[in-house]
């Protein structure tokens, strides 16, 4: 989970693809929702990575990011 939080703002990382979403204003909690992030098993998913997470292509599941090493 990567959570930035400063007197400037909070970020939020992606991290499987290190797409990030940020605000002046709004809690972590918040931006996560209103931006449709993802926290599964203490990792951020942006939209696109976590949509592609649980794609199938008939019975072959579609190739999803592969995440960062611990």
């Amino acid at each position: 989970m990567t959570v930035v939080r400063s007197a400037s703002g909070t970020r939020i990382d992606c991290d499987a693809c290190g797409e990030h979403t940020a605000s002046t204003t709004w809690s972590a909690e918040d931006l996560r929702s209103r931006a449709s992030f993802v926290v599964h098993e203490g990792r951020d998913w942006c939209p696109d990575c976590w949509g592609a997470r649980d794609q199938h292509d008939g019975d072959r599941p579609v190739e999803r990011p592969a995440l960062p090493p611990d």
